[in-house]
């Protein structure tokens, strides 16, 4: 690792040194940036100051695209090429609805569809919708409308997920053309309704009133100008008090033809010349040409007036003339821009290609010293695993040779403690017998030797298994406590039986955990002897998750809670703290007719 260290360090200045570099530029290309923000903000403005006149707004935006386009290739930091490309996506956005409105809808799709590409890189999920649902309004425009409602079922889903109401109430009046295009009029209708509960649900006035205008459409077109009416006067109402003044002027006029279908003339005539004025003034052609036709219309057949009808004729015409004339220029303007998306396309598509290539090597650089960096502390991990480890191995063999001599520690003492008392007392008792001659007293020494013996040839026998490794699973100790309960209970004459199941598995108990084990089935066989006057002692074994061991014997019994309040006597207590150490526990159940004792442990 010491090793390491200098490349290290090397490393982190030399990415010093660069980040101070980058900072430098970055203060150098902040004036730049400032600038360049600044003038596309003020070229955005400028082409929405002139919406009466579509394609001056479409020249102005094509020239701000032209400039963000400039920005984007003097490689700003990140968050400023964001920003730029939301702009960008903004203004192919905006030129592509002008397009639209111009009803050169195949112009306007290349733009939309580049405004959709933009605001999925920026993730702009507001843009993503707007620019799903004026994709579909396109499509509808060219009568493809299965591309349309794919649109719009898009932004739909968009527009709900992110909750962006008032597109979604857009997007619902939209498809209502769709279905109604269709001759779907049922269906269109509730696409209306939806709309107008989006509306007012985000209190959208303008939105309400183009909703209420749409209806009233589809009742005038259905030939009932009764039930358009109040529809259409409150969409007036609505505009009015949003100062709406195209949506005043198509209201006034819809509300015109009403009456005249209505036969209600001197009103027809009173909203339609307040419509005629108003697209007069504010150069509403579309309205103009409708209120002229039907005025028109009203003062030559209805009235007979022909001085008022040529009047309304000649507005017609140069309405009609004027909308004629626009299209013309916007067919001339066509080709041109046509030529001119495909030119800066290509243009774009080739910087594009540059700087993917400078992106990968750029990339293939970082990736390699990452790599590299990766290789060097995977190394170093490893040597350091190995280092460990070693450690380890080395402690844990130093702490099983301090067990292990722990171990011959605590046997030494039990040999000595038990079996050489009990040898000494065997030695004591064979020379008092030698200098005796009382029978009785040497019958009773004769009778200490013997329990003696088989004391210490008891103790012989557990240290002598406990020893030896071989004995260290659950199959051995089981058989050595059936052994032993029968020699212990032979001699006192008690009937005891063992039940150990044929097939155990193959479980591995450590020399404290059968030791442990061992010793509290020895105190229960033990307790037996004492206390219990028992004829009759059967054992049962069971494992299912856990090892279970049942005692049982047909003694006296005695009061458990009783036994256990005791402070003397200490056989039960060792017998639970020896199953603490193993996590297990003790069951114990006496009555006159006997004592079932259950020994539990958990499986290792």
């Amino acid at each position: 690792m010491n090793k390491l260290i200098p490349f290290i360090a090397f490393f982190l200045f030399a990415l010093q040194a660069k980040s101070e570099n980058w900072a430098s530029n970055s203060t150098q290309e902040w004036n730049q940036k400032s600038h360049d923000t600044t003038t596309i903000s003020n070229l955005i403005n400028k082409a929405k100051t002139q919406e009466k006149k579509t394609d001056k707004g479409i020249e102005l935006l094509k020239n701000t695209l032209s400039v963000i386009n400039k920005a984007l290739a003097k490689k700003y930091p990140i968050p400023v090429q964001q920003k730029l490309k939301l702009q960008l996506a903004n203004t192919n956005s905006e030129i592509g609805k002008k397009f639209i409105e111009l009803s050169q809808v195949k112009l306007a799709i290349p733009y939309l569809f580049e405004a959709l590409k933009y605001f999925e890189i920026v993730e702009n999920k507001n843009g993503i919708a707007k620019t799903y649902m004026n994709i579909g309004l396109a499509f509808n425009n060219l009568k493809d409308y299965k591309k349309s409602k794919k649109y719009y079922d898009q932004a739909t889903e968009l527009c709900i997920a992110i909750k962006d109401w008032q597109t979604l109430g857009k997007v619902y009046n939209n498809y209502s053309v769709n279905l109604y295009e269709q001759n779907q009029k049922e269906e269109s209708s509730a696409y209306v309704y939806k709309a107008l509960n989006v509306f007012k649900k985000i209190n959208d006035k303008q939105g309400i009133s183009y909703c209420l205008y749409n209806l009233a459409q589809k009742y005038n077109d259905a030939g009932n100008p009764q039930k358009a009416m109040p529809y259409l006067m409150e969409s007036l109402e609505m505009r009015k008090e949003i100062d709406d003044t195209r949506g005043i002027a198509e209201s006034l006029n819809a509300i015109g033809i009403c009456y005249r279908w209505m036969n209600d003339i001197p009103l027809a005539i009173k909203y339609l010349n307040e419509a005629n004025q108003l697209a007069q003034k504010n150069g509403f052609f579309h309205v103009l040409e409708s209120s002229s036709d039907m005025l028109n219309y009203i003062y030559e057949e209805d009235l007979k007036d022909h001085e008022k009808a040529l009047k309304s004729y000649r507005l017609y015409i140069a309405a009609r003339d004027t909308i004629i004339n626009e299209k013309a220029k916007i067919e001339l303007l066509e080709k041109h821009y046509e030529y001119e998306y495909e030119t800066k396309k290509a243009l774009i598509q080739k910087q594009t290609e540059a700087d993917k290539a400078r992106q990968k090597l750029i990339f293939i650089v970082i990736v390699s010293i990452l790599i590299l960096l990766l290789l060097l502390v995977l190394a170093w991990f490893y040597f350091y695993k190995k280092k460990k480890a070693l450690e380890k191995e080395i402690e844990n063999k130093a702490i099983a040779i301090e067990v292990a001599e722990a171990e011959r520690r605590r046997i030494s003492a039990d040999l000595h403690d038990d079996l050489g008392v009990g040898i000494s007392t065997i030695s004591l008792l064979g020379s008092r017998i030698k200098s005796q001659e009382d029978i009785t007293m040497i019958k009773s020494d004769a009778e200490n030797i013997i329990e003696n013996t088989k004391r210490v040839n008891e103790k012989l026998t557990e240290v002598i298994w406990e020893l030896n490794t071989e004995h260290n699973n659950l199959e051995h100790l089981l058989l050595f406590i059936q052994k032993q309960g029968k020699q212990v209970f032979k001699e006192a004459g008690i009937d005891f039986s063992m039940l150990i199941p044929l097939e155990l598995p193959h479980i591995f108990l450590s020399s404290y955990e059968r030791k442990q084990l061992y010793f509290v089935v020895k105190e229960a066989f033990h307790n037996i002897l004492k206390h219990a006057h028992a004829t009759q002692v059967s054992g049962k074994v069971k494992i299912n998750g856990t090892i279970k061991i049942e005692i049982a014997d047909n003694g006296q019994g005695f009061d458990v809670n009783e036994k256990l309040n005791q402070t003397t006597g200490e056989g039960l207590t060792n017998m639970k703290n020896r199953l603490a150490g193993l996590n297990g526990k003790l069951d114990l159940v006496s009555n006159s007719n006997g004592t079932r004792i259950t020994i539990e442990i958990p499986l290792p």
